[in-house]
């Protein structure tokens, strides 16, 4: 049950989730308003590394996707950086 739950908190999919309720929380707006879960679902499968990569994953517009990008691409980086590297 723990690992399922480590497992599960170290998706990208939580990981966004997590950081879409606390950015429209910031916003005092709803979460879908913010992104819709289609788009965070685009995000987590699709992985962007830029802004271009945002927009052609989402149908978020480029002066959106650029205000968005910053976070987005945080989370995602942050989400790699945690994964355990090969065992030598």
């Amino acid at each position: 049950a723990e690992l399922l739950r480590a497992t599960r908190e170290a998706s990208p999919m939580h990981r966004l989730t997590e950081w879409r309720s606390d950015a429209a929380r910031r916003a005092r707006v709803l979460p879908a308003q913010l992104l819709s879960d289609h788009d965070l679902s685009a995000i987590a499968k699709a992985r962007p590394a830029d802004i271009d990569e945002l927009v052609a994953a989402t149908s978020l517009g480029t002066i959106t996707a650029t205000r968005l990008a910053p976070e987005i691409l945080e989370v995602l980086t942050a989400e790699n950086d945690e994964r355990p590297g090969p065992q030598t």
